[in-house]
């Protein structure tokens, strides 16, 4: 099919003019292409589909940023109005970087008002000690501890960009010259074959930057990841983690192929986890703590409101952020919390009934 500027087509979709493709066939003949090639021809035509996605998204980012509040206004009035402002520590690595190239910009970030549903505890008891969810856990706390300046300085924003993988890096259109991310601090952006940049994807699965970056993700994996591991097992509960982060990963690449950013953090795999548990235990009572002001409560919902409620808001915001919006890497979240709903439902997974603890009875 051939779509030029100017076609009926295109005017009855009231697409942009800036959004109206060249003169040029919108065909990708693989056939066409050496095995070594297959992989950079497919990743120009999905370039191409990501970039046109957000020429027609960019009109209604307006409309967009509407969207969750509008979506989610009930929430808040049956909670005590509990909602609060969260920025995300880990866009402090873009602000770094963006801050050392003068000649290169992406859009800034910003702070959203989010509801505040912090999941603490969930009523849903497993039968074996989670030993994977626990080593997951410490093996994130020392690779936290090892980041040079626990993820907030300058030698940390330095120390991702040579460990974690930016998406430009699969097509090898990043940066040339070298970045100064501080005063004494300069990096260059290396390159990767597919191979080291999913080991770098899995590598960068165990950095955060900062603390509140790593407290909330393991909080995440604490509370759901025990039930997964209980369902599937130790060993299937690790490779089902790490496909997640991998999926994540590549949720996020594909969508922002022309980003140097490096990503980092566990919230892909995590992710996963929540959407496995969503599937298995739907009716499962979480334990959310809520801030309302100044003061903290604790309120018992169900597990397909609390992560119902929680990927929506990520959709939506992840719609933006295609549109040029954030610096959160929101299409991850989404990518991962798909990924664990699907393959858990692959091996078998089907809603549980929520297991109850046991409670001795009293006679007086």
């Amino acid at each position: 099919m051939r779509l030029e500027p100017g076609d009926a087509a295109l005017e009855a979709l009231d697409v942009p003019l800036r959004c109206e493709p060249q003169i040029r066939d919108l065909r990708l003949d693989l056939t066409s292409h050496e095995p070594d090639e297959l992989l950079p021809a497919l990743l120009a035509g999905i370039h191409d589909l990501a970039h046109r996605g957000r020429c027609l998204l960019s009109p209604d980012v307006t409309a967009l940023n509407e969207v969750p509040d509008h979506l989610l206004r009930s929430v808040p009035r049956e909670l005590g109005n509990a909602r609060g402002e969260q920025r995300d520590t880990s866009q402090l690595v873009q602000q770094l970087l963006l801050r050392s190239l003068g000649d290169l910009r992406t859009p800034q970030t910003y702070t959203r008002s989010v509801i505040s549903l912090i999941p603490i505890s969930d009523a849903n008891p497993t039968r074996r000690f989670p030993v994977i969810t626990i080593a997951l856990i410490a093996l994130n706390v020392v690779a936290f501890i090892q980041t040079p300046g626990l993820g907030m300085s300058d030698d940390s924003t330095a120390y991702f960009v040579e460990n974690a993988p930016a998406p430009c890096q699969l097509e090898s259109e990043c940066p040339r010259r070298p970045l100064q991310v501080g005063p004494s601090t300069v990096v260059e952006i290396p390159d990767r074959s597919f191979t080291s940049f999913l080991t770098a994807t899995i590598f960068a699965m165990f950095l955060h930057a900062g603390f509140l970056h790593i407290a909330g993700n393991m909080l995440f994996l604490w509370v759901f990841g025990n039930n997964i591991e209980d369902f599937l097992g130790p060993v299937k509960f690790i490779a089902f983690y790490l496909l997640g982060g991998i999926a994540a990963s590549l949720a996020h690449v594909f969508t922002h192929l022309d980003s140097f950013i490096p990503a980092v953090g566990a919230s892909g795999a995590v992710a996963g986890v929540m959407g496995a548990y969503l599937i298995l235990y739907p009716r499962a009572r979480v334990n959310v703590l809520v801030p309302i002001f100044i003061i903290f409560t604790i309120v018992q919902l169900s597990a397909w409101v609390v992560l119902g409620l929680w990927f929506v808001y990520q959709f939506l915001i992840g719609a933006q952020e295609l549109a040029g919006a954030g610096g959160v890497a929101w299409m991850a979240h989404v990518g991962g919390f798909v990924f664990g709903a699907i393959a858990i439902f692959l091996l078998g997974g089907r809603p549980q009934q929520p297991r109850v603890r046991w409670q001795p009875s009293w006679r007086y």
